[in-house]
């Protein structure tokens, strides 16, 4: 049982006195997706992207993502590179801007990113959740991520210190 999601929210059911399964690494499989299966509120803290599919879960679950992982953008060094190799071009042929329109016309084409995310340097690196977007159409809430669990942890966090 993870100490920062898991155990919190064991204490937290245990204090109210609901009844409540854990899912750790010594659940079995056969288990664990029957637990799954069965479960009317999913509360995952596990830190795998997207490990939890809507093949797991039944439809009108709650699911609560807990659990961030950054997901890397395969392209991330080879975009790097044809952004400095872009810079330096739009340097070199400044008297020629058509050159240099094109080649930054063709590589955002063919990586899909905006100018401003190139220019900027986003590589298309994001935060996901142990639960698959998709879920979402078989659950009938999901917290998403970003944006879900995190700020009503900080609001709690400020409110225990205070």
């Amino acid at each position: 049982m993870g100490r920062l999601v898991g155990e919190s929210v064991h204490l937290m059911f245990q204090r109210m006195r609901v009844p409540h399964r854990i899912i750790d690494n010594e659940t079995s499989e056969e288990e664990k997706n029957l637990l799954f299966e069965d479960a009317d509120i999913i509360v995952s803290g596990m830190g795998v992207p997207r490990a939890i599919t809507p093949a797991m879960i039944k439809e009108g679950v709650i699911l609560i993502d807990a659990g961030t992982s950054e997901q890397v953008s395969p392209f991330k060094n080879l975009f790097h590179i044809i952004q400095k190799f872009w810079l330096r071009l739009s340097k070199k042929f400044s008297r020629y801007p058509s050159t240099s329109q094109i080649f930054k016309f063709v590589s955002l084409k063919i990586f899909g990113f905006s100018e401003k995310e190139f220019l900027k340097g986003d590589t298309g690196n994001k935060f996901v959740g142990d639960i698959d977007p998709a879920c979402g159409d078989k659950a009938a809430y999901m917290t998403p991520v970003p944006g879900g669990v995190g700020p009503i942890t900080i609001v709690s966090l400020l409110r225990n210190l205070l």
